[in-house]
This record gives C-alpha cells, sequence and structure tokens, in this order.
C-alpha cells in the first residue's frame, strides 16, 4: 500500500507553507514533513513544495527509507540509496540551504546532493565532504576543501553561489563559513539533479536528510535569518525514529520504540518500549553514538551466519544497558543532562534479548532507535 504525505496545492499557494520562507525566487523546497509518496517505508518521490510541481524519484532497492516521529520526517540514505530529478531551469546565481546529519563519523567524497553534470568549471552546484570531515566542492577541474562537516547531529546549511562575483562560491555550516573558493562563472542546469550521490554516480550519502530549499538568488540577510530560524528550530526539536527491522523471537518479532509520549528531551527522562519478547526472556539494549561501525565491523552486519536467523546488529555495542522485562515487553528508561551541548546529538538503540526457541544461536534483535536529542 503507498503512503502519500502531501499537502493541497491550493493550500501551498494560499500562505499555509510559503509563508513559513520567502516565496521570492524559490525554485526548489522539499521538506521531509511533505509531499512523500511510499510504499514498504521506502521512498518513491518526493514532490516539491514551491509550488512548481518538481518531483525526485526513486527506483527499485535504490530507494532512500522514510521514517517519521510525531510531526518530524526525514528521509534515510545508507550509502546505496538515490533520488533523481529532471528539473527545467539553469542557474547563474543561487542560495541552497538543508537540513542534514551524516551518520558516518567519516567519508571520502559522498554526496548529499549534485545538481548540475561535471565538465567545465562553474558546472555544479553540490555538497559532499572529503578526507574524514572536510567540506568539499568540485568545481569542475580544481578539487576544493574547506572546513569541517561533522557527523551524528543535525546541522543546517547554506551554500551562495555567484555573490560578489560570478564564480564566488560561499559554504556556512550553523552560520559558521567553512569553504569559500572562486571558480569560472556559474551556469548550472538543473536537468542534473540527484540526491543522495553525485551527477554522475557513484560517491553516496550515508545520512538523513529533513530540508533542501533552493533559491535562484542572493538573499537578504533578514530573509537568511527567517529561513536559518526556521531550519534551525527544526533541527533542534526531539525525536525517535525507528530504523530496520527486528528479526523472529519465539512469540513474534523484536521491535523496539519510544513509549507512548516519550521523546528525548534535553533535561528530561526517556523511556524506551521493546515488544514481541518471549514471555520470561530477559533483554539488554545496546546505547551507542555509532550505527555504521561496530569496532572494525561496518554495520548493518547480517548474522545467519552465527545461526540468528534473520538478524542484523544496527548499532554499536560499546555500552549495555539491562532492562526490565517480563509478559513479552522490556523497558528502559533513562536521563538525558540538560546540556545545550547535547542538542542535536545523535543516539542509537537496539534491544537483544536471550531467547533459546527463536533461533541456533539463542538470541534475537529487535529493530534500531535512531535518536536526535533536542527541545
Amino acid at each position: 500500500m503507498t503512503i502519500v504525505h502531501s499537502l493541497v496545492f491550493a493550500v501551498v499557494l494560499s500562505g499555509g507553507l510559503l509563508s513559513q520562507i520567502p516565496s521570492s525566487g524559490l525554485r526548489l523546497w522539499l521538506r521531509a514533513d511533505a509531499g512523500v509518496s511510499q510504499s514498504a517505508g521506502r521512498v518513491d518521490s518526493w514532490s516539491d513544495q514551491s509550488g512548481a510541481g518538481h518531483v525526485f524519484a526513486g527506483s527499485g532497492s535504490s530507494r532512500p527509507e522514510f521514517s517519521q516521529d510525531g510531526s518530524d520526517s526525514l528521509i534515510r540514505f545508507q550509502g546505496d540509496q538515490v533520488l533523481s530529478a529532471s528539473l527545467p531551469f539553469t542557474l547563474t546565481t543561487a542560495t541552497i540551504f538543508a537540513r542534514f546529519r551524516y551518520r558516518i563519523a567519516s567519508s571520502n567524497n559522498d554526496y548529499l546532493y549534485a545538481f548540475g553534470a561535471p565538465g567545465a568549471r562553474g558546472r555544479q552546484f553540490t555538497l559532499s565532504r572529503r578526507n574524514g570531515t572536510q567540506a568539499y566542492h568540485y568545481d569542475g577541474s580544481s578539487v576544493n576543501l574547506g572546513g569541517v562537516i561533522p557527523a551524528a547531529r543535525w546541522l543546517v546549511s547554506r551554500q551562495v553561489f555567484g555573490e560578489g562575483s560570478p564564480g564566488s562560491h560561499v559554504l556556512r555550516i550553523d552560520g559558521a563559513v567553512q569553504l569559500s573558493t572562486s571558480s569560472d562563472p556559474y551556469s548550472v542546469s538543473f536537468a542534473t539533479a540527484r540526491i543522495g550521490d553525485w551527477s554522475s554516480c557513484c560517491f553516496r550519502f550515508w545520512g538523513d536528510l529533513g530540508d533542501l530549499i533552493v533559491y535562484d538568488r542572493h538573499l537578504s540577510a533578514a530573509e537568511i535569518q527567517q529561513v536559518e530560524s526556521w531550519l534551525g528550530a527544526r533541527a533542534d526539536r526531539a525525536y525517535a525514529s525507528p530504523f530496520g527491522v527486528g528479526c523472529a523471537t519465539s512469540a513474534g518479532v523484536a521491535t523496539l520504540d519510544a513509549a507512548p509520549g516519550s521523546r528525548p528531551v534535553l533535561g528530561g527522562n526517556f523511556t524506551t518500549q521493546t515488544t514481541g519478547l518471549g514471555a520470561s526472556a530477559p533483554a539488554v539494549q545496546f546505547f551507542s553514538f555509532d550505527d555504521t561501525r561496530n569496532g572494525s565491523v561496518t554495520l548493518p552486519l547480517a548474522l545467519d551466519a552465527i545461526g540468528m536467523t534473520g538478524c542484523v546488529l544496527l548499532v554499536s555495542t560499546e555500552i549495555v544497558q539491562p532492562l526490565l522485562s517480563g509478559g513479552g515487553t522490556a523497558s528502559s528508561s533513562f536521563a538525558i543532562p540538560n546540556s545545550p551541548a547535547l542538542l542535536r546529538t545523535g543516539v542509537y538503540l537496539q534491544t537483544l534479548t536471550f531467547d533459546l526457541p527463536a533461533n541456533p544461536f539463542g538470541l534475537a534483535l529487535s529493530n534500531g532507535l535512531a535518536l536526535s536529542l533536542g527541545l
């Protein structure tokens, strides 16, 4: 069954959405809480909310995941998913905003998005990392490296192309300049538009995207503040988002989620609930800051080879917390410090249950739960 998360076009035009950010020069507005058509938890298409009717589409197993927690939504890429479109315009100047997070600690040349085909200098607008966490821009002939694009927390980026001089490019992350370069004058055809990859394949994104906004002009300081304040408020929200799938237990499928009404708010308590467990099966929970590696092992890791049929390790296992379990359910609760330094931090959880009848190895795993600590 296909589920469509969209808003009526008439509401957009009447200002229901466009009152939130400036509308003048708006060419593309993708927001994960609107315009997403998905089936079986994967994105079939993502419709632009600018009023222009642009649509990005995925195909087969290359579709990214769609995840939602309350009012927040995100599009999750895991290193092999892409959304693409062919848009009927060319830009010589642009202001591009994004709300995103890299979920892999370091990377080399993986693109959150790429507009324009490779070739001559000044033919692409892109956002990528290289050499670990360095901001990276390829202008068609030269590799430009700058400051840091960190992982495991939500970020708000702003790229301005062609301001001051026709070939200038400035990238800011949360308002701070990370990269400033100069190329030939820009002329970028959006006939090639890819999210989660470079325009010509295959340098792919591993992380989450919540919003992507493209203007065909340079915004004023007041307009920039309006957009970044709106994106910043969205990045600051606390949410818990399930990902992956659990495996079979003797009583069903191990399923981890936030307890009803619980959110990972700074200064509060957060409670999880795992269902589908054996009636008397004990359980523990992995508490992690990484869902991409467990020591030297790349995640996710299928465990069929050791007898945990259908089970996948999704998070690292450095912290293990016993759970209160009984009657097929296990729960945990922990306090989150009220520290501004933790705002937007990513935390990843997964439940392990001891269940001898479940499979030859006698252990089963739940799905994962990704937290963003916030307000």
